[in-house]
């Protein structure tokens, strides 16, 4: 009988990006299960497309009682998983989910979070389907891949909209985080210094970021206003195509350092934990984000192009 699993990742994008190699480690380790995976409506397309898992399930994390009820009692209890495994490891899924599901069901299950290399085992089966305390030895031999998009490359129709040749570049992130946003006007001087070098841009984002995307476009008439004409799984796919990306810390951004393309990414001090040291990045970081100077970025720009 094949082993069912529950892979639960809810976002953000850019976490749900940095999962993607423990999810192909899961896929992996059983190849014969059958692994369903729980997370938000934005990431469905994306998790079709890498192929990891047989079925979907969705949450949309509202405060609706009959949401709750929804995952903790349909998706969580009455399935009959062998192991749920936990990689958004928040409140809300390893102390609430965790809570009602094991108040729901009256048979025994693994329930795993995910702890920098392995799963910690969350109960003892032995004993009861869930018991309280703290987490134990890591009990699944899953290994961490590195986290690749390649599994979206040359499936996206937006990219023959775009010039053989451009630069990306991605002014925006979450409006309740301006302090990620490097100046949009900054980001029109490197536009302008490409277009003087014949080199045109591509301008990525959402309607959220459509005054950043039209101030840099302001700039020079060979900046290309991307603005919501891409999905998310088109993001690999646009960056895998273009000569170099430029971007704040956002989670389409690391989405286009996955793919091994120059990349130049700007964080404030306040948030570069989030800096990848992959050898295709350049991590610019100041104590204010900008406090990082065009000149510099255009500097490093045009050194690894």
């Amino acid at each position: 009988m094949k082993e069912k699993i529950l892979v639960i990742k809810l976002g953000a994008l850019g976490d749900f990006i940095f999962a993607s190699g423990v999810m192909q480690g899961i896929r992996e380790a059983f190849p014969e299960a059958e692994i369903t995976l729980l997370t938000g409506p934005a990431y469905v397309g994306l998790a079709k497309m890498s192929g990891y898992f047989d079925a979907i399930e969705t949450d949309a994390r509202t405060k609706n009682p009959k949401d709750w009820w929804h995952v903790c009692k349909k998706i969580l209890a009455d399935n009959k998983w062998d192991y749920i495994l936990d990689l958004q490891i928040s409140k809300r899924t390893k102390k609430k989910y965790y809570t009602l599901a094991r108040l729901a069901t009256k048979y025994s299950m693994k329930w795993g979070l995910w702890d920098n290399g392995g799963f910690k085992v969350k109960e003892s089966p032995e004993k009861m389907p869930f018991t309280w305390g703290k987490t134990r030895e890591s009990f699944l031999n899953v290994k961490f891949k590195p986290a690749s998009l390649s599994f979206c490359y040359d499936k996206s129709e937006c990219v023959k909209k775009l010039p053989e040749k451009y630069v990306l570049l991605i002014p925006g992130c979450s409006a309740a985080n301006s302090y990620k946003r490097w100046p949009a006007e900054f980001y029109g001087q490197v536009a302008k210094a490409l277009a003087d070098r014949g080199i045109p841009s591509v301008v990525m984002g959402t309607n959220a970021e459509k005054k950043e995307i039209d101030t840099v476009c302001s700039a020079t008439s060979m900046a290309i206003n991307f603005c919501n004409q891409n999905k998310i799984v088109d993001i690999p796919d646009i960056a895998h195509h273009a000569l170099a990306v430029i971007g704040n810390d956002t989670g389409p951004m690391h989405m286009a350092e996955l793919t091994d393309v120059p990349a130049i990414a700007l964080f404030c001090e306040r948030t570069s934990k989030a800096c990848q040291k992959r050898p295709n990045v350049t991590n610019f970081v100041g104590q204010k984000i900008e406090d990082i100077s065009p000149e510099e970025v255009i500097q490093k720009l045009f050194s690894v192009l």
